[in-house]
């Protein structure tokens, strides 16, 4: 019988979550990936919540899209707060959120996906690759049309 060899931790070193400058996209999924943003008023509250923390933080989000079972960002952090807790402190609020309007139980998985670009990497092209998903799935007719995603940095 072997001994199980630990998992390697999947978060870079901490000090890349606050590298001045530095853009990453991040994919947080919902628990199952159960659709728990078709509800629009749950759409509507964890807009309001990525809004907001991109307001008291100080993080870039170049864009945000709320997708029926998952979020997608492309951020950069702030001086006073790093990637990891930008993501921890959206989860927490938009979770509250969630249960203030019925919902029970947990509604996100325990962690997120997230790629920093590279230098020679465009942050528009990363932005509207976002923002152009709702028209690949259907929930919109073209960009700018989907109420649950935008950039508080920019008008792509």
């Amino acid at each position: 019988m072997s001994a199980r060899e630990p998992r390697k931790p999947h978060r870079l070193a901490p000090d890349t979550y606050m590298q001045p400058g530095a853009v990453c996209q991040v994919i947080i999924v919902t628990r199952e990936r159960h659709r728990v943003f078709a509800d629009v008023a749950l759409a509507t509250g964890t807009t309001q919540v990525l809004r907001q923390q991109a307001g008291e933080t100080g993080a870039l989000l170049y864009a945000f899209c709320v997708m029926p079972d998952h979020v997608q960002l492309v951020l950069s952090p702030s001086e006073s707060c790093r990637i990891p807790t930008f993501i921890a402190r959206f989860k927490n609020f938009a979770q509250r959120s969630a249960w203030a309007r019925g919902v029970e139980g947990r509604i996100w998985q325990r962690s997120y996906w997230d790629r920093f670009l590279r230098g020679d990497e465009d942050v528009r092209i990363a932005a509207e690759y976002v923002l152009d998903n709702p028209v690949k799935a259907g929930l919109a007719t073209e960009r700018g049309r989907y109420a649950f995603a935008g950039s508080t940095v920019s008008d792509l």
